[in-house]
Formats: structure tokens, sequence, C-alpha cells
């Protein structure tokens, strides 16, 4: 009679079912190891990735900065040659602007002296002849004649002359005035005149002659051609 023969002990069980650590275990130890290489191997690539990132971000910041500073470094250049040929420029101008200057003096003392030799003339040629200075007293003294003054009335172009004069008698009798006012131009030629009479006394109701120790005033225009400029005068007293 045969008899059965007992089951081959499993290495992994233990005895009474129980796995044991037997050869059954290895497997799952192995796998648990290589889980963590990956994680592990995970977390080195994406602190690498990382790291690549920031050095992306660093390299074109300073790009940035050297684009920046290029633009600024150029600029100023630019800036520091457009100041120093704008300052050669003005020392230029304020060179010409002297020259300019002393020319237009020369210039102005060459007029003052042929303005003075054509009134030097003109008293030669013309007795008397003064030269009009508004608003400036000019003692005549002439016979009865004490003051005479100039001004100027009107707008603009239109602008003219107006004088005035204080008479005097001093006689015993009355004295019938005749005053004259002649202008004259920068060349000595007659442009005006007026003769002074009872209607330019301050009061035109007046008699025309003067009393005897009588003073009067007198004021009106000296109505000289159209556009030309008066330089010149001539009072005669009667």
């Amino acid at each position: 009679m045969d008899l059965a023969r007992p089951p081959a002990p499993n290495p992994g069980r233990a005895p009474g079912g129980v796995v044991g650590p037997g050869v059954g275990a290895l497997p799952s130890a192995y796998g648990s190891s290589r889980h963590r290489s990956r994680r592990r191997g995970g977390e080195g690539g994406s602190r690498s990735h990382s790291k690549t990132k920031k050095i992306v971000q660093l390299r074109v910041m300073v790009a940035v900065l050297l684009v920046l500073l290029t633009a600024v470094t150029v600029a100023a250049i630019t800036f520091w040659s457009r100041v120093d040929v704008l300052g050669s420029e003005a020392l230029s101008l304020s060179t010409d602007l002297s020259y300019a200057q002393k020319e237009l003096d020369k210039a102005r003392e060459l007029m003052r002296q042929q303005e003075n030799e054509i009134s030097a003339m003109l008293a030669r040629r013309i007795p008397g002849l003064s030269q009009i200075a508004f608003d400036t007293l000019f003692n005549a003294n002439d016979k009865y004649l004490r003051k005479l003054t100039f001004s100027q009335s009107g707008v603009g172009a239109d602008k003219g002359i107006e004088f005035h004069a204080v008479l005097e008698n001093k006689g015993s009798g009355p004295l019938v005035p005749d005053v004259r006012i002649i202008l004259f131009d920068r060349m000595g030629i007659q442009v005006g005149m007026v003769k002074i009479d009872r209607h330019h006394a301050s009061n035109p109701q007046a008699a025309a002659e003067l009393s005897a120790q009588e003073t009067r005033t007198y004021t009106g225009p000296v109505v000289a051609d159209s556009g030309v400029e008066p330089r010149y005068f001539l009072v005669q007293v009667k």
C-alpha cells in the first residue's frame, strides 16, 4: 500500500500559511527601491529645469540692460556732441555780433560826423538856423520874442509839430507882432512855415496888437510837407 507523500515545504510560506522572509518577498523590496529611485530622479530633473529657466531669465535681463546701457551711452554721446556744436555756434554768433556792433558804432559815429558837417554848412548858409529839440526851452530874447518851445502832437505817422511862444511888449505903445517860424529838412530845404498871429493866442478874442507892457502866450501847429521830417528851424522876428 502506497503511503501519500507529504507536500513539499514552500520556502515562501511559514508553517501555518504565513508568508515568511523567503524568496517571495524580494520582488516587493526591489520594486519599492526602484520607485524611490525614479522619484529622486524626477525631483533632480525638476530642480535642473528650474535652474536652467533662471539662468535664461538672467541672461535675458542682462541682454536688456546691455541694450539700455548702449542706448543711453549713444544718446549721451549725441547730446554732448550737439552741445559742443551749439557751443561753437554760440561762440561764432557772439563773435559776429560783437563785430556787427563795432561796425554799427562806427556807422553811427560817421553819421554824427556827417550831421555835424551838414549843420555847420547850413549854419553858414542860413544864419540863425537851429536844430529842433522837443520840450526844450529856447531863450530867444529877440526883440519881443522871449521864449520858444516845440512839442509833438498826434498819433503814429500823423504826429505833427506844435510851437509854444511867449511874446512881451516892453515898449510904451501898442505893438503888432510879426513872427515867423520856418522849418527845414536835414539838407536845409524849407518844408514848412507858420506866422504867429492872434488866432494862436491863449485868448483868441484878444486884439491883434500887444498893449504896452503886455505879455502873451501863443500856441499852434507848424504844418510841414507830408512825408518829410523837419530837422531845423529858423525864427524871423520883424
